[in-house]
């Protein structure tokens, strides 16, 4: 469904829940809680009414307050289960089979959004889903002008029926978690195809970055004005497009429920203004981890494939890259699982894999290593420059027995393709038609020809060494 709700409909909602006590969707049978951290449980009721809350024999006893609202905060569980979660007042609500396990909000646009009965060995994968470890939460797609306080939905059990419609980069990244460790997973799968990143940060963030706070003004004066809305371009137009409305209408319902983190997969919509994105983007990291108010939030991300995209390709990547700076982050490098002809590539089982192995070093703690190639410095030696990277163990071309995709430039700003060598963890790089090199680029195309791995065979990341328009 995707509509736009008002905050008239919004106080309808919240007035619905003093027939009784209610929660929000989040809460049902099937659902995970987060483990090894206080886990908050809310919801509404008639003003004074009394709230009993239960698991297992743990007990809690909580008011309605003035204004038809209530919360406890459960003790840390570590991972297991299931549980019986009770809530009495009036009625009495009873929640079934609910597993303490690692949750992960799996947001972004349409790469996200494809769904596992469209991804490679579609048949196979779905014929092979069961896993009662695997819990999933898909949430309508609604934008808002204000905060909501509850979306739809509801938790299913990984099975054939409930993964064939279900992102499938999500449910890879968690199949492959499973394969590794016993822990549940819980995704709540909160995308929209097509959506800029500035759909997805609070007004209040947006509101940091001048250029969006911008945007968001424009907005806001067309929504007061249906003439300037009739006569702003197709896309100010689009809900789903509306700054912050994502945010308000699949993020803000629920940041209060305990999460690991998150899993995002967006940029395609943003490769018009690449160095905007590079304050948008860790914005947006922050943004969530402020609202979440966790100790931690890890957030892993996709770097933008190989696609035959615009010239804004490379600098959105290189953007990403930039945003491995913040803590607790990382990123997966897609540069060669892509598809020149289609923005959509079908291997999501690689893309789910390369997230995973982040969380498997930094949250499950096995010895993976978690990435390709990442840049991490450059060398003058004589007329030859060396690349050194982190996560370069092993360098080797993946295919063939020459790296393709480096070049080499001096002062004079004009790149040629270079001489390569590897050097152990690094790359020498040097050309006959440049004396006295100073950059190093490789892979910088929306769809270069690029070929460097390390042992765990693992693609290298794009990257320039200049930061020259």
């Amino acid at each position: 469904m995707k509509r736009l709700l008002p905050t008239t409909l919004l106080l309808l909602f919240v007035a619905s829940a003093f027939a009784g006590v209610t929660m929000p969707a989040v809460f049902s049978d099937n659902m995970v809680l987060q483990r090894d951290q206080p886990v908050r449980l809310w919801g509404w009721g008639t003003p004074g009414e009394e709230v009993r809350v239960i698991v297992d024999e743990e007990k809690w006893l909580v008011q309605v307050d003035d204004n038809g609202q209530w919360g406890v905060t459960l003790s840390a569980h570590e991972a297991g289960g299931p549980h019986v979660l009770t809530v009495e007042g009036s009625n009495k609500l009873e929640f079934k089979n609910v597993m303490f396990g690692d949750v992960f909000i799996c947001s972004g646009q349409s790469n996200m959004q494809f769904a596992v009965r469209q991804s490679n060995n579609a048949t196979e994968e779905i014929a092979n889903a069961t896993d009662r470890g695997i819990r999933l939460f898909e949430v309508p797609r609604v934008s808002s002008e204000s905060p909501l306080a509850s979306a739809g939905g509801g938790w299913a059990v990984c099975s054939p029926e409930s993964v064939a419609g279900f992102s499938a980069v999500a449910y890879f990244f968690a199949k492959s978690i499973r394969v590794r460790t016993d822990v549940v997973i819980g995704l709540i799968h909160t995308s929209w195809g097509g959506t800029p990143v500035e759909s997805w940060i609070s007004r209040p963030g947006l509101r940091r970055i001048p250029e969006t706070s911008v945007l968001l003004d424009d907005h806001l004066e067309r929504m007061a004005s249906p003439q300037l809305m009739a006569s702003a371009p197709a896309s100010a137009r689009r809900p789903a497009w509306f700054p912050g409305g994502l945010y308000n209408g699949m993020i803000a319902p629920f940041t209060k429920y305990g999460v690991r983190g998150a899993i995002w997969y967006q940029g395609e919509s943003n490769t018009g203004n690449p160095s905007l994105y590079r304050r948008t983007f860790p914005e947006l990291i922050h943004n969530w981890r402020r609202a979440w108010g966790q100790r931690s939030f890890v957030f892993y991300f996709v770097q933008l494939a190989n696609f035959r995209g615009n010239p804004g390709w490379p600098g959105l990547r290189e953007a990403q890259f930039m945003a491995l700076d913040l803590q607790e982050t990382g990123m997966a490098v897609t540069i060669d699982i892509g598809n020149t002809n289609d923005i959509h590539p079908k291997n999501k089982q690689d893309v789910g894999y390369r997230l995973a192995r982040w969380a498997l070093r930094d949250i499950y703690g096995l010895s993976v290593v978690p990435s390709g190639p990442l840049y991490a410095g450059l060398k003058r030696v004589g007329a030859r420059l060396e690349v050194s990277f982190d996560f370069g163990s092993g360098l080797k071309p993946s295919s063939g027995e020459a790296l393709l995709g480096f070049e080499i430039a001096g002062a004079d700003q004009n790149f040629v393709p270079a001489q390569v060598q590897i050097k152990g963890d690094k790359v020498v790089v040097w050309s006959d038609q440049v004396q006295l090199p100073v950059a190093v680029r490789y892979g910088w195309l929306a769809d270069p020809n690029c070929n460097l791995v390390n042992d765990a065979g693992l693609p290298a990341s794009p990257f320039r060494t200049d930061d020259w328009n």
